[in-house]
């Protein structure tokens, strides 16, 4: 399969990033939001207002039809729905309108395998694969097959076609591959081929992906800890105060676990310990040295406090970890974002530093006809609202359906 380059200049870029970021809120809108209602009773009919300039386009559900592929014909049209141990596929052959069954196991040879004998019955003609839209080593390995074009199908695309269908709830690795073959030689317009960004562009991808949830699970893990330190170890709290759980500060709680274990530390080891954070002026240091020598213990029930020093230590710990990790993240993506062709672009855009230069880079990719217009990628990423309508009631909400990881770039 061939993978289309950038074809748009860098100026024309730059004016889409301008576009889409020009009257984007300071916070993003949250999910408890209440849309704004227009109703109508017995009173007159609504006057429609016109919309304001800046205001973001309103998109009814549905693609673009500019943006959609017209349906093409293969030697075949097939169906997968994987998991974790074997594979569903049925394949239907336009010519005979026969539809055959097969369950692949998951390993590398009886896929490869399969696909082989795929091709050779397709007489090395295009064949069009449909499959759920999740990334993994599958996709990867059908797009490394020139004469295989892939469809992902969104996962609630297949469940609401599941639902409007089979009512009762019925489900099976069989019957969703049937469905997977319904979409995609019935409603083939209504769905994207699948174009794969460059190797850089996929690797800096998953990276700033990784980096993101490793922020969050460091989030997580602190939150859990300050809640555990607020009941059982609030002294560690005022002690370290607002980097409570910067590297420093984890190598001291695993240091002093619990609060009799702070209260017979060595002042002089703490002293140490707070010029190494940074912190030597005199008067904090012995602030705080006074704090803990006038400290009370919350409490002394053995059966509070031993499993709170194992959970504390672990917390920490995976803190530690995390951070690393993180640290990690950076260093790799510093080294590779320089070697985009597109880097200069992003680098240069007002706000974006080391961290989000990267990750708007990949959410705008090495394919730009994925987008036309910037009102398109104001759709894609999700911070352009619809309209929801029906009879003389119509509202404008916050779009729900779309990557959640994709639109905080643009929010942030």
């Amino acid at each position: 399969m061939t993978t289309t380059t950038s074809s748009h200049p860098l100026s024309s870029l730059q004016e889409i990033l301008q576009t889409v970021t020009e009257g984007l809120p300071s916070t993003p809108a949250t999910r408890s939001s209440r849309p704004t209602r227009q109703t109508h009773r017995d009173t007159a009919p609504i006057t429609p207002q016109p919309a304001r300039a800046t205001a973001p386009p309103v998109e009814l559900q549905g693609p673009s039809p500019a943006t959609t592929p017209a349906p093409e014909t293969y030697a075949l049209d097939i169906a997968i729905d994987w998991a974790d141990d074997h594979h569903d596929g049925c394949v239907l052959d336009p010519t005979t309108s026969h539809r055959t069954h097969r369950q692949v196991t998951h390993s590398p040879t009886a896929l490869h395998t399969w696909l082989l004998a795929l091709q050779q019955r397709a007489g090395g003609q295009p064949v069009a694969i449909a499959l759920e839209q999740k990334p993994g080593a599958l996709v990867s390995c059908l797009v490394e097959y020139d004469w295989i074009e892939v469809y992902p199908v969104n996962p609630v695309t297949l469940a609401q076609y599941r639902h409007a269908l089979h009512v009762n709830g019925a489900k099976d690795d069989p019957t969703d591959a049937d469905l997977l073959l319904d979409l995609l030689t019935l409603h083939r317009d209504h769905l994207r081929r699948l174009t794969p960004d460059t190797p850089l562009t996929r690797t800096l991808q998953r990276l700033t992906r990784a980096r993101r949830q490793a922020v969050n699970h460091r989030t997580r893990f602190s939150h859990q800890l300050t809640d555990l330190l607020k009941q059982d170890y609030p002294l560690f709290l005022e002690v370290c105060r607002e980097d409570r759980f910067a590297p420093m500060a984890c190598d001291l709680l695993l240091a002093y676990p619990c609060f009799d274990a702070l209260k017979q530390a060595d002042p002089e080891e703490l002293r140490r310990v707070d010029i190494r954070r940074g912190r030597w002026q005199p008067d904090v240091i012995a602030d705080r040295l006074a704090r803990i020598r006038a400290a009370e213990p919350l409490t002394t029930d053995a059966a509070l406090m031993q499993p709170a020093i194992l959970e504390a230590t672990l917390l920490a710990n995976l803190l530690l970890t995390v951070g690393k990790s993180i640290a990690v993240y950076d260093t790799t993506i510093a080294e590779l974002f320089p070697q985009h062709e597109d880097a200069p672009i992003f680098d240069r855009f007002p706000g974006a530093g080391p961290v989000l230069a990267p990750r708007l880079l990949v959410a705008f990719g090495t394919q730009r006809d994925r987008c036309e217009t910037a009102t398109e990628v104001q759709h894609t990423v999700g911070i352009s609202p619809i309209r929801r309508a029906s009879g003389t009631i119509s509202f404008i909400q916050w779009r729900p359906a779309c990557s959640k990881f994709l639109r905080q770039r643009f929010h942030e």
